[in-house]
């Protein structure tokens, strides 16, 4: 076999293992990326499950896991987007802000049913609580050092348009395993056919999962 045959056996034969694994660059045992940091499948799992319990022990219909994983990815990786726009800009938020957060929420809405309005509507499990009210603050903060002053709805935009441009600069990848990003809309899509889409993934709290901070 001349060089230029075995050249193009090889090539061939590259394909055919592309193909067979998906045509995507794959992200070995993390679900996402963003930046430097990672969300690990370990994570993602443990968090999915976390959830499935708290639906069991809140007598909830359960939902099913795809969406349960989905909820949770997208929550884990905007965590993190966060933590890096909050670094960028500043932005500082105490334990003693998040814990008068939570406590105004449990206080409107009950603490047993603000923990399930949130596992039901957004896949969030009691054990992130903390972490999705530091991330409600983090994004407050960002909209109004955006906008300041501004309306609820322009400073929402002002805060996607952020996050998604900060993505984009920081690689934010998901595992193609589960779906594309659809950055326009800032949601995670469907799985592609040949899985070959890595996915940006900033998808923000939003203004009615918690109250108005209290300001220090």
């Amino acid at each position: 076999m001349t060089a230029s045959r075995r050249a193009l056996a090889l090539a061939g034969l590259m394909t055919v293992v592309v193909l067979a694994t998906g045509c995507g660059v794959q992200l070995p045992g993390a679900a996402g990326v963003v930046g430097e940091a990672r969300v690990s499948d370990a994570e993602l799992n443990d968090s999915v499950i976390q959830t499935q319990a708290a639906l069991v022990q809140y007598k909830q219909t359960p939902v099913s896991e795809a969406t349960l994983t989905q909820q949770n990815l997208t929550r884990l990786v905007t965590s993190e987007l966060l933590a890096v726009a909050a670094q960028r800009r500043n932005i500082v938020v105490t334990p003693g802000q998040v814990d008068r957060t939570i406590a105004d929420a449990e206080a409107q809405a009950g603490a047993e049913n603000l923990r399930t309005q949130l596992a039901v509507n957004r896949g969030v499990p009691p054990s992130a609580l903390n972490s999705f009210a530091r991330d409600f603050l983090i994004q407050t903060a960002i909209a109004e050092s955006l906008l300041p002053g501004g309306g609820t709805d322009a400073q929402s935009v002002a805060v996607e348009k952020y996050l998604g441009a900060l993505s984009r600069e920081l690689d934010t990848r998901i595992s193609p395993r589960f779906g594309t990003w659809d950055a326009k809309q800032l949601a995670i899509g469907p799985v592609p056919d040949n899985l070959s889409t890595l996915a940006t993934v900033p998808v923000i709290p939003q203004p009615s999962d918690l109250p108005t901070p209290i300001r220090p």
